[in-house]
């Protein structure tokens, strides 16, 4: 009864109750998808026990089996208990008490269940003590899948193979399941309008049976077979079940009700049953749900299992004169004779191949004079789609004057495509015009060009206006091909290098030209005061009656006014050296912002001119300071008030401080009422050796250096070009 030992406690445990014993064909076939689990799963242990409904006498008998179940698994509660067989269905009531909540599936081919005393009866009855399924799971965790008996299909496969059957004889057992499928046959005939007649072993024995099957005509008779499982009244003991049921295939049609396996030795007729695959599927689904997923198997709908084609015998149909060809479709024809082509098939094949023998002879000498030509093909292919240089096929777009009008790529290599997703652009697979229509027309004219004078291939330099490159082009050519090949190599980079050393050499050609002028303009520069110097040094030799003391005095003042030209000149010059070399030194220090503008107008009142009025003004408190480089402050505004002086013969020079004029910043302004700086020149005046009047002194180099200052304490120098009246310069420093 008990296929293995005890529960193990490291597994999950499957208890699998069948009806008849698991090494039998039916349990075989049926528990299969239960096994293939057991398999593959090393955490799954299936064990099974066996309640064979045939060996049912009492309520006792049925009670005496199931109580051995539990007292030989009480030591641990199943994962799991699958059911079948309807004998078997009401045990699902025994097991709910004994393992409260239990899961549970029951798999079989009546959907109703019957009380044991009912099961254990060896006498059909009318359709009383049955539960429906749905009423009987109330209460339990537990699902059902219904795999049906399908007799009206059974008939009518037996109509189709018979049309003039009248007569169906029922071989069936005393079991309940048996009684139960007897039960309805008998009001699934009756409705069809049938002879019905059940045979049992407690009635028929084996020779009757043998007579009746002879004796009956094949057109009209039809036997169908349940089982031939007995309780008691053994009539016929010298043949078991499966023997009484190929004795009698052996004189008249025999259907099954259930799924039979056909093979060479069966005569079994024909059978409708459930479809085998789909029952093992929705089995090992539900077992999969319950144990990994951990699911209720009373949130698991019932199932009803689908009908499979009827499957019939050909070589059965056909010894009793029905031929089932043609319905190959709507059956499942088993045994089928081989066709014309199966059974000289090997003839053929060998024809076959001869021929094929000497095709592939023929083929393989024109595949050796091929393979050199797809070979070098293959190693022209590589090379150009692994070239480091870009290649690509366009095809070429005609208007209806036969002119080109735009290119699209068909192909691209590697380094193409690379290229192109460098520069996040597209390959212009719709048309080179609409993407680079500024460069497409020229590509075009040359293209044109090279067909027009019958070319093979053209070469020439194009330039990318929209992508602002250069490429150096190789188009082949084919006359009456649109198609064209082109091979280009990116010179961006060298153009660009030319394009820089250009640059780099008009450069060095202005900043030797700068040099000259520098050269020039100091050696005018210094030579006028150093000349002035010595002329009135030598005056001053001479005695008091040449040179009188007035005039020594004044040519004292002309000699200091000259020196001081002459420092300014040379702390210019070393300024720019500072600012070059990057050695331009601040330091930086609370600055009093009226002191320095004073201190810087003592400093620039020798060079005022006469009639010149200089004075300041300021917004700033004289204790207001800001956190500065003084001397780099002073140095600017020196160098304002120098060229105030240089172009104001009349009028007035104004300094002046403010804190409002720039919110955040300090404004220092050198106002004169000079010639003044035309708006165009507002910017060009700071830059190196400019000057606008040739004929001041100076290098050109003053406001350059400014403007330095400015930048190298976070500030700012500009000409206020709203100012008409003369020049205004402006310094502005922030105050943090």
């Amino acid at each position: 009864m008990f296929s293995v030992p005890l529960l193990a406690s490291d597994k999950k445990d499957v208890l699998v109750v069948c009806p008849f014993a698991t090494s039998g064909t039916w349990a075989l076939n049926t528990l299969d998808p239960i096994h293939m689990l057991e398999n593959t799963r090393p955490d799954l242990r299936i064990w099974s026990v066996v309640m064979r409904n045939s060996s049912f006498r009492s309520v006792k008998d049925y009670d005496e089996q199931a109580n051995t179940i539990f007292n030989h698994y009480a030591a641990k509660k199943p994962d799991l208990i699958v059911i079948f067989g309807p004998g078997n269905y009401v045990l699902a009531q025994d097991f709910e008490r004994k393992w409260h909540d239990v899961p549970m599936v029951l798999i079989g081919e009546l959907n109703y269940v019957c009380t044991k005393d009912y099961v254990c009866d060896s006498v059909p009855r009318v359709l009383t003590h049955r539960t429906k399924m749905k009423d009987f799971a109330r209460g339990k965790n537990m699902t059902f899948v219904y795999s049906p008996v399908y007799m009206s299909e059974t008939i009518d496969l037996i109509c189709k193979n018979q049309p003039y059957v009248k007569n169906l004889y029922f071989i069936t057992g005393e079991e309940f399941v048996a009684r139960e499928i007897e039960l309805n046959m008998r009001q699934v005939t009756k409705a069809m309008g049938f002879n019905f007649t059940p045979l049992h072993p407690r009635d028929v024995n084996y020779r009757d049976l043998s007579l009746l099957a002879a004796n009956k005509d094949k057109n009209t008779t039809a036997f169908i077979y349940c089982n031939w499982h007995t309780k008691s009244n053994v009539k016929d003991k010298t043949l078991p079940y499966i023997g009484v049921r190929r004795a009698l295939e052996r004189f008249n049609l025999m259907y099954s009700i259930y799924y039979t396996i056909i093979d060479d030795d069966c005569q079994t007729a024909g059978f409708v049953s459930y479809n085998h695959d789909e029952c093992k599927n929705t089995l090992q689904s539900i077992v999969c749900a319950v144990i990994d997923r951990g699911e209720d198997p009373r949130n698991i709908p019932f199932v009803t299992i689908t009908r499979d084609k009827p499957t019939v015998n050909y070589p059965v149909l056909k010894r009793y004169g029905f031929d089932p060809r043609g319905r190959e479709q709507e059956w499942n024809v088993k045994n089928l004779p081989p066709s014309i082509w199966e059974e000289y098939r090997v003839m053929a094949l060998l024809l076959i191949v001869l021929a094929l023998s000497g095709i592939a002879v023929l083929l393989f000498y024109l595949y050796k004079k091929q393979k050199a030509l797809w070979e070098s093909s293959e190693r022209y292919d590589t090379l150009i789609e692994n070239a480091p240089f870009n290649y690509s096929s366009w095809e070429l777009i005609y208007n209806e004057d036969g002119e080109i009008v735009d290119l699209k790529a068909l192909k691209v290599n590697l380094a193409f495509q690379q290229n192109m997703d460098k520069m996040n652009v597209p390959v212009a697979y719709n048309g080179m015009m609409e993407v680079y229509p500024g460069s497409t027309d020229v590509l075009i004219r040359h293209i044109s060009e090279g067909l027009m004078e019958d070319k093979k291939a053209i070469r020439f330099s194009y330039e990318m206006k929209e992508l602002k490159c250069f490429h150096e082009m190789l188009v082949l050519l084919e006359k009456g091909v649109n198609v064209i090949h082109i091979f280009a190599i990116d010179t961006t980079e060298l153009m660009n290098t030319q394009k820089e050393l250009r640059e780099a050499k008009e450069r060095a050609e202005h900043s030797d030209q700068l040099k000259t002028m520098f050269v020039q303009n100091v050696s005018h520069e210094i030579r006028t005061p150093l000349n002035a110097v010595v002329g009135f040094s030598q005056l001053l030799s001479m005695p008091d009656d040449v040179v009188t003391p007035q005039e020594k005095e004044e040519y004292v003042k002309y000699i200091q006014n000259n020196s001081e030209l002459l420092i300014m000149l040379v702390n210019d010059i070393l300024s720019i050296g500072d600012v070059e070399r990057g050695q331009f030194l601040v330091t930086i220090s609370d600055v009093r912002c009226n002191d320095v503008c004073r201190q810087s107008m003592k400093t620039a009142e020798t060079r005022l001119p006469e009639g010149v009025r200089l004075y300041y003004t300021s917004d700033v408190d004289d204790d207001y300071t800001i956190k500065s480089d003084e001397h780099r402050i002073q140095q600017v505004l020196v160098n304002f008030l120098t060229n105030a002086c240089k172009h104001t013969e009349k009028g007035e020079i104004h300094v002046h401080s403010s804190l409002t004029e720039k919110p955040g910043m300090i404004t220092f302004s050198v106002t004169d009422t000079g010639t003044g700086v035309p708006a165009d020149e507002a910017e060009h005046i700071f830059e190196r050796f400019t000057k606008l009047n040739a004929f001041k002194q100076g290098a050109g180099l003053g406001l350059s250096i400014c403007k330095n200052i400015a930048t190298i304490l976070k500030g700012d120098v500009h000409l206020d070009t709203s100012y008409t009246n003369g020049a205004r310069f402006v310094f502005q420093l922030p105050l943090e």
